[in-house]
């Protein structure tokens, strides 16, 4: 069966827009991305080898998906994230029924193998609710067929901050509040995958941490709930080394990833680099070396 997809592009409404790690930078900043990366603790970029996706991707699930609607095309290495329409409910491999508002549907390159290490850390999380191949056709009017992984998972709650529409309008100082906490948040999530999970989430682009927040109708105040990491493509995720880092040493890697993949943003706010947990506010009146 072929997928009549419908091409609704809905962004910014529970889901990352997947990208890449990295962006066309300068010298600089390139620079600073591989040296962030060359710690004693850290090792190489996950692959997957030995796992095929002809062996993982083996349950067609074509007729379960086929009325999902496109959310976001974006993304260097997957083919689109879907979501169920309105009402729609989806059976789990166990038998339960879910609502399908509840999921997020991303559709992979089968020529990659490398997809199999989203498949791999997404059940190591807890995240993976499903996965398979489908057929699919972007319009009637093409003849050919073409063959996708899928990952059915968990909806993440939230939105990057600059796709809520009250975010431009939000004074600096309550912007500045906001993000802290939501990057003290993520620092603790990032090094709880470290510690507890054995791997290390690298990708920390805004478009990466949704962030959850609590609006006061009444006031129209908006303040922060919780953080949340999306994307878990290989591309972002390494390996580590024996020994964990001490919490003040990723702490240090936290940051300065963070003013590496941030520094567009921050350079456009005018806002300072960040230092470390708790300081970002004092130090935001200048950058700082």
């Amino acid at each position: 069966m072929l997928l009549p997809i419908r091409l609704i592009v809905i962004v910014g409404v529970g889901v990352s827009l997947f990208v890449g790690s990295a962006t066309a930078v300068g010298p600089s900043r390139q620079d600073r991305h591989y040296r962030n990366l060359q710690q004693p603790w850290i090792g190489e970029r996950l692959e997957c080898s030995g796992q095929t996706n002809e062996k993982v991707f083996k349950k067609d699930l074509t007729k379960e998906l086929q009325n999902i609607q496109l959310l976001t095309d974006k993304g260097e290495n997957s083919r689109g994230v879907f979501a169920f329409p309105p009402g729609a409910s989806y059976r789990l491999p166990s038998g339960e029924k879910v609502p399908g508002d509840s999921l997020i549907v991303k559709l992979l390159d089968m020529n990659e193998d490398s997809d199999v290490c989203e498949v791999n850390i997404l059940r190591r999380i807890g995240l993976l609710r499903d996965w398979g191949i489908m057929e699919y056709q972007t319009s009637y009017d093409e003849e050919e067929t073409l063959e996708y992984g899928v990952l059915v998972m968990d909806k993440v709650p939230g939105k990057s901050l600059h796709n809520y529409d009250w975010w431009a309008r939000l004074e600096k100082d309550k912007q500045r509040e906001i993000v802290e906490k939501a990057l003290n948040d993520l620092e603790k999530k990032v090094y709880g995958y470290v510690a507890h999970s054995g791997f290390l989430y690298a990708d920390l682009t805004m478009d990466n941490m949704l962030v959850e927040i609590d609006t006061d109708a009444k006031t129209n105040t908006h303040s922060f709930k919780e953080a949340h990491l999306v994307d878990f493509g290989h591309e972002g995720i390494y390996t580590l080394r024996p020994g964990i880092p001490s919490k003040e040493v990723f702490d240090s890697w936290f940051y300065e990833r963070i003013n590496i993949q941030w520094a567009e943003f921050l350079e456009k706010e005018k806002w300072a680099e960040f230092r470390s947990p708790g300081t970002f506010a004092a130090a935001s009146g200048g950058r700082q070396s």
